[in-house]
């Protein structure tokens, strides 16, 4: 690798650790304030012809917010775990980069013989013109 920039494996595993972390915070912490929610919605259901015309909204409204929650939970806690698997990878490969190069070698070039222009004595296409 060049000296101008480095993979920071530790900078990426700690970047997929707090991605699981705000995962589980999310999970656990938004649980804990839908329920709430739910359990004072559950209070007023069916008190009141207002209570009775929002509940519907209401039911579809938290449902939504729990999807939602658990889908961004989910996905937060996937990023985190592909981060560990890139940093896996990097690491890998940068362990097998040494041992590829070494073995390769730069071809000789070949210049054109003196006297004559490169690509003299070439034959032409028959359907070229001079």
């Amino acid at each position: 690798m060049s000296d101008g920039f480095k993979h920071s494996h530790e900078e990426t595993e700690k970047l997929a650790e707090h991605f699981k972390a705000g995962s589980s915070k999310l999970l656990s912490s938004g649980d804990t304030h839908l329920g709430r929610a739910r359990n004072h919605f559950g209070l007023t259901k069916g008190r009141g012809g207002l209570a009775k015309t929002a509940e519907t909204g209401v039911d579809q409204l938290i449902e939504s917010i729990t999807k939602g929650q658990r889908a961004l939970g989910k996905h937060l806690a996937d990023v985190g775990a592909r981060l560990k698997k890139t940093s896996a990878n990097h690491r890998a490969h940068e362990q097998e980069l040494p041992g590829a190069r070494a073995g390769r070698r730069r071809p000789p070039t070949r210049a054109a013989p003196r006297g004559r222009p490169a690509g003299a004595g070439l034959a032409q296409h028959p359907t070229q013109k001079s």
